[in-house]
């Protein structure tokens, strides 16, 4: 229950806020470059209502590869062909540090993104084998005690492998939802 009421719900914030600021940060680069027909000030994503999910090249740009600007103009203001520098600060906005990622370089961000689903992940099994242990343990302490009933016995290893089975599609639904959250980025 935590997973899909906090985690999944914090993954996809954080997912979100990535989003926001990789927009935000290539169009203020981008709109420092001069494309093809010479127009500045363009914007690479479409900036409104950015989500990892909704992320969208602008409409500009999809209509039209030749409005990405690659350089900035000549003194003149004039397009430069061969010009390659608004690219170049497009590649080393992975490691600057992004005021909207809380200081962080995406590359950062999303390596700790990473990291911390994986480490939950690891948790939720830890959590699970330790948790089979218990009942485990349980169940040899309650057969110790009482007689044994093949028949009792019985149903209760068909319960409990029907729980654990329930427990182990809930934990690959959940991975499965993380990895489909994780290849959005």
């Amino acid at each position: 229950m935590d997973l899909l009421n906090v985690d999944i719900p914090a993954y996809r914030q954080q997912l979100d806020d990535f989003a926001a600021g990789l927009v935000g940060a290539v169009n203020t680069v981008h709109q420092t470059g001069t494309n093809a027909a010479g127009n500045t000030a363009v914007d690479f994503f479409d900036a409104v209502g950015v989500t990892a999910r909704s992320i969208d090249l602008s409409a500009t740009v999809r209509a039209d590869a030749q409005a990405i600007a690659a350089g900035t103009p000549d003194g003149a203001g004039s397009y430069q062909a061969g010009e390659n520098d608004v690219a170049l600060a497009l590649g080393q906005l992975r490691d600057a540090s992004q005021a909207a990622l809380g200081g962080v370089s995406f590359g950062t961000h999303y390596g700790n993104f990473v990291t911390g689903i994986g480490a939950d992940v690891s948790a939720a099994g830890s959590s699970m084998n330790a948790h089979d242990s218990i009942r485990s343990q349980s169940d040899i302490r309650r057969s110790s005690v009482s007689g044994v009933s093949i028949d009792e016995e019985m149903i209760n290893l068909m319960r409990f492998q029907q729980a654990f089975s329930a427990a182990a599609r809930l934990i690959t639904t959940a991975d499965e939802m993380m990895q489909t959250v994780v290849s959005m980025v």
